[in-house]
């Protein structure tokens, strides 16, 4: 997945330089080239899910191959080892 400057869409940085620096030499922020939309898939059976494969099947497009799946998968195991609440906000609807 490659990223660009918001500042400058000129220039152009891989997930790894993304994540490592925060901000693109111009002080821009790093946002990807491409949003891919989740399939309808990932929404179905949605709440019997863990927080491990939401995250994982959100950020994976996000990371492409710069990080093996079973490596994201503890990274992702690891960062969120903690209980977060989601608070209801509306209907079918919440925020942590």
């Amino acid at each position: 997945m490659m990223y660009f400057s918001l500042n400058n869409k000129n220039h152009h940085s891989n997930f790894e330089n993304a994540v490592l620096r925060g901000l693109a030499p111009d002080k821009g922020l790093y946002f990807p080239k491409e949003i891919k939309k989740l399939p309808n898939s990932f929404f179905e059976n949605f709440s019997s899910r863990s927080k491990f494969e939401i995250a994982f099947e959100a950020i994976k497009n996000y990371v492409g191959d710069e990080i093996e799946e079973f490596d994201l998968q503890e990274i992702i195991k690891t960062t969120l080892d903690f209980d977060f609440p989601v608070v209801p906000v509306g209907e079918n609807m919440g925020t942590l």
